[in-house]
């Protein structure tokens, strides 16, 4: 829901019911009365200092507030989800450099589908500088790079992957058989590929008449099948996973899927070590805002006519924004940078240099039940899976999985995860799905098996929770997670001094974005397993994580194997 002068009505609504005149609500809000007046007949926004005081003034209730919060446009205010969704930002640039040191491919990818940041092993895989070779965003886009022959040649199930990719567009709203159906971004791409590849648009147009609709909820795995220059095969898992909802950045992981692949990659680490290259200081080439506000129109070829025609706006005003002698509203600069179809990035490069507070990006506002505003408009409500689909998608993993849900209840395990952690012999306790994260992870069995045990222990558990660990009962904590506590205090106190002692260790600052560790395993034969840990959603809708340990040694791949 777009801010409109929607709050006009709605102030001269709220202050007749609570029986003030204009005078009155002024001098109680502590603003001036032209203000209020302006308010009120739609010709000026209220900031959010200003619905502050109309609301402290007017003695709101909580869906008062929240009603005149998004008549003025201020929905991140107006929704906890959104609230979170910024509290666990993260910094892109902290993010590159995290991926900079990955032992595995990894890519950070925008709502546009173009790769932001990469590793120095996707440069490997690529077999090419992506930062040298494909420089600018546009020619990082996955479509894109799909339709160079150096691609083509390399990825030999591209009809899977491409098709994977087209039925998320189409979930995306994207409808290439209608006039208007695809996105400025997107257009401007398959008309550069029809001009220099007709052969590869002719592809894709095969491919998306096959290629069925992304099914919302389920996890985004995908075989990727790779044969270098040459002539070497690899196999990888590549798993979609949220980075950072409040920019719409995504990493891609590409996980060894045979042995073969995972020697590959470790050989390759070793010999050119955790380097990469990343485009994350600059969004545009231009400083100044009027430079990126024409520099953004010009990289979808848009007229001045159309994106006033699309933004709400007079071509004139569009003029004068991009030569500086007018400076946009916050709610025009959106306007204008959704009707150009920018990424949650590109979006907030402009409010910041614009002086505005930064805005979810639109991925994030739909996974919060608003409409989509701009690369996603017209985007239906996102919905989750239920508890049989979630767990027919945990068993058809290969890798060692686990699935927990909003109560941190480990409530299944995939074939490789049980033969592994004996997951099965572990009843869940009475009215559970299993047991919590914490017992599981706590129980004498994993810690003498986890030989990393501590070092797993700082990465996944908060150290948030000390205080309960150390006896201290927390009001604001669910009774069933003291209720845990107490019960590993009863059963095995030396677990809890275990865990106090590794974070005494190595204190934690902010809560890390991404929860990665390494795992090394004794197996029943006493060969030492070495596992890649994530933990992460499992998908944006449903309260649930996926805990998957990807093996990373020739041990861990004897186990995964027999399991299957």
């Amino acid at each position: 829901m777009r801010g409109t002068a929607a709050w006009g009505p709605l102030i001269r609504q709220l202050r007749s019911a609570a029986g003030l005149t204009q005078s009155q609500l002024a001098r109680a809000a502590g603003i001036g009365l032209d203000s209020l007046r302006s308010y009120e007949g739609g010709r000026r926004r209220p900031a959010r200092a200003v619905i502050d005081a109309l609301t402290s003034a007017l003695e709101l209730g909580p869906a008062e507030e929240r009603q005149l919060l998004l008549a003025c446009g201020e929905e991140v205010a107006a929704s906890p989800l959104l609230r979170a969704i910024g509290d666990f930002r993260a910094e892109f640039a902290v993010m590159a450099e995290e991926v900079a040191a990955y032992e595995w491919v990894s890519l950070i990818i925008n709502e546009r589908h173009e790769i932001r940041a990469w590793n120095g092993l996707a440069n490997a895989v690529a077999e090419m500088d992506l930062g040298v070779d494909l420089p600018t965003l546009f020619e990082r886009n996955i479509l894109w790079m799909a339709s160079l022959p150096h691609f083509e040649a390399r990825l030999t199930n591209w009809e899977e992957l491409i098709g994977s990719l087209i039925g998320v567009l189409k979930r995306e709203n994207v409808r290439v058989e209608e006039p208007g159906g695809i996105p400025p971004y997107l257009q401007v791409l398959i008309d550069r590929v029809g001009i220099e590849r007709p052969h590869a648009l002719q592809r894709f147009f095969t491919t998306w008449l096959v290629s069925p609709e992304f099914v919302e909820g389920v996890r985004q795995t995908h075989p990727i099948r790779w044969r270098l220059g040459d002539g070497t095969e690899l196999s990888f898992c590549g798993i979609y996973r949220d980075w950072s909802l409040f920019d719409g950045t995504f990493a891609f992981d590409w996980m060894a899927a045979d042995r073969e692949t995972s020697s590959w990659v470790a050989e390759q680490f070793s010999g050119t070590g955790p380097r990469g290259w990343a485009n994350h200081l600059n969004e545009f080439i231009a400083q100044d805002l009027p430079g990126m506000l024409q520099e953004a129109r010009l990289d979808v070829k848009m007229s001045r006519r159309v994106l006033a025609e699309r933004a709400g706006i007079s071509e004139d005003s569009v003029y004068k924004y991009e030569t500086g002698e007018r400076h946009p509203r916050r709610e025009t600069l959106l306007a204008i940078a959704r009707a150009l179809t920018l990424d949650g990035l590109r979006i907030n490069a402009l409010t910041r240099t614009a002086g505005y507070d930064e805005e979810p990006s639109d991925f994030a506002r739909v996974l919060a039940g608003y409409e989509g505003a701009g690369i996603f408009q017209g985007r239906e409500a996102m919905t989750g899976r239920t508890r049989a689909q979630l767990h027919a998608e945990l068993q058809a993993l290969a890798h060692p999985c686990f699935l927990v849900n909003a109560r941190c209840e480990v409530e299944g395990a995939n074939r490789a995860g049980d033969a592994i952690t004996r997951y099965s012999s572990r009843p869940a306790p009475a009215g559970r799905e299993g047991p919590h994260l914490l017992q599981f992870f706590m129980s004498p069995f994993f810690r003498e098996r986890l030989l990393n045990w501590k070092e797993v222990a700082r990465a996944i558990v908060p150290q948030s929770l000390r205080p309960l660990v150390l006896g201290y009962r927390d009001e604001k904590r669910p009774g069933y997670l003291a209720d845990v506590i107490g019960m590993l205090r009863r059963e095995d106190p030396r677990a809890l001094r275990d865990l106090d002692g590794a974070w005494a260790q190595h204190p934690s600052g902010p809560t890390p974005r991404r929860i990665i560790t390494p795992l090394e395993w004794v197996g029943d034969d006493g060969r030492l397993m070495k596992f890649q840990c994530f933990i992460n959603s499992w998908n944006a809708f449903d309260p649930c994580w996926a805990v998957d340990w990807h093996p990373m040694n020739d041990a861990a791949w004897d186990a995964t194997e027999a399991a299957r």
